[in-house]
């Protein structure tokens, strides 16, 4: 009876394990996907339409920027923002490059680095998609760098149309926490959010029926 329990045991905590791990190999591209959209509702188009053409010395900045990334030469897109934020610190473009860039450092590992990129858009910026969107992402960062309360500071405000992705993150949160009851009651409550269109439905019922199958 003791091995049973003991087979058990150690059947839940690879469990666990395995549940963590496909959140830890998933969260760079949930973390990178959120630039482009959530569910559809930020995309490329909308934010070059709410920019206007007084900004295209900016967007030529940006552009380049761009570019340099894509090639791999972060100095120079590095000296690039640092550009945009001296001379055009209020447009748009700016926010968007330093959440772009801090994509970059986060596909190279540069895990720190992107969030002191990420909170330096949180602070300044005007535009308060994209500061929504700044905070899901340093929260996001912060649950990578096992910062679980100040990740869980960040989501608490939901009074806006990201709720439902703030409180999947909380979810991921408790998960990670090893708090699964809360974990699944917090993934649970997203199915009432009426902003759960800006989620993706089938990572959050695998969460759920993960958690409801195991536990």
């Amino acid at each position: 009876k003791r091995k049973k329990i003991m087979d058990d045991y150690l059947d839940e905590k690879e469990q666990i394990e395995e549940i963590k791990s496909w959140l830890k190999e998933n969260w760079l591209a949930l973390v990178a996907g959120v630039i482009v959209g959530f569910g559809g509702l930020f995309s490329w188009n909308w934010y070059q339409d709410s920019v206007y053409e007084s900004n295209s010395q900016a967007l030529a900045i940006f552009d380049q920027a761009q570019q340099e990334l894509t090639l791999g030469n972060f100095d120079s897109a590095l000296a690039l923002l640092q550009n945009l934020r001296s001379d055009y610190n209020s447009s748009p473009y700016t926010d968007f490059l330093g959440l772009l860039y801090s994509t970059y450092l986060l596909s190279n590992g540069n895990t720190a680095d992107a969030a002191v990129e990420i909170e330096y858009v949180l602070n300044n910026t005007t535009d308060e998609y994209l500061r929504l969107i700044a905070t899901w992402r340093l929260a996001r960062v912060n649950v990578e760098m096992t910062n679980y309360d100040r990740a869980l500071e960040l989501v608490q405000n939901k009074n806006h149309m990201l709720s439902a992705n703030f409180t999947e993150l909380e979810g991921d949160v408790y998960f990670f926490r090893g708090e699964f009851d809360l974990a699944s009651n917090t993934y649970m409550s997203i199915l009432s959010d009426p902003n759960i269109n800006s989620i993706d439905l089938n990572t959050l019922m695998l969460k759920i029926n993960n958690l409801a199958a195991e536990f």
